[in-house]
This record gives structure tokens, sequence and C-alpha cells, in this order.
């Protein structure tokens, strides 16, 4: 099973390590998860991270988290060029991620706003949108 992390599961990972998002993170940089990962997402990935140390909410200096993230872009199938498929999400921010998943041929895209995803826009590409709680629950990590 491939699938694209969306970002909110990154900070909530980076955040805490008693959740399903820590495992997921943890499962991709033991290279126990195949995920795909294009540009536009890692620098998504890096903009969230850099807003969330500036704000106080994760707490250790950015560069602790930078070394995570290009751990996980370099254990990921990179993307170089995703299909552009805009607008198709009702929150536009969030097409980055749906075009990296088609592009990456993923099954699932695990986010924790499963209904900015929608089942009917979803279904166009054969994929499903969890939770990082569903997707482990469902056998999604190695």
């Amino acid at each position: 099973m491939r699938v694209v992390v969306d970002t909110n599961i990154i900070i909530a990972g980076l955040y805490s390590r008693s959740g399903a998002s820590f495992r997921i993170i943890e499962a991709a940089l033991r290279e126990q998860l195949e995920y795909a990962i294009s540009p536009l997402v890692a620098l998504e990935y890096i903009g969230k991270i850099e807003d969330k140390v500036q704000d106080g909410f994760l707490d250790l200096p950015v560069e602790y988290y930078l070394r995570i993230v290009k751990a996980l872009i370099q254990n990921g199938i990179q993307i170089q060029r995703p299909i552009l498929n805009r607008p198709t999400l009702p929150d536009n921010s969030d097409d980055k991620i749906l075009e990296c998943a088609i592009a990456g041929q993923c099954n699932t895209i695990v986010t924790f706003n499963t209904r900015d995803f929608p089942k009917n826009i979803l279904d166009q590409y054969n994929l499903l949108s969890m939770t990082p709680g569903e997707f482990i629950k469902s056998g999604g990590l190695k």
C-alpha cells in the first residue's frame, strides 16, 4: 500500500511521540512505509514546521525538525512532476497532496482532514483518505 502523508500528520507526529501520527513518521523513517512525496509537498512540510516552531507549538530548534523532514524526503518515492489537477478539492491548498497521490500511484491519503478529500473526487482516482489511526488499524504499516 502506497500513501501520501498530509502535512497535519507530520506536525502532529513531531509534536507528540504518543500517537498514530508519530508511528507513521517512525515507520517512514525505518522504511516500513511506502509513501510518495513531491517537491510541493516537501516545501509545505518545511514551511509548516518553520511556522510551528516560530509560533512555539514545536519547541525544539527548527534544525532538529528539518533533519527529520530531510530523511522523510530521502526515504520517500520522489514524484518530480505531479499531475496537475487544479482546482479540484474544496480547499485548493490540498490539491498538491492529491496530485502527488495520483502521480505516485498511491492507494491512500493519510490525513486528519478526511472531509477535505471528498469520496466522490477520490473515487475517480481509486484513492481513499484515512486518519492515521484508521490507516494503522487497516494494516497499512509493514
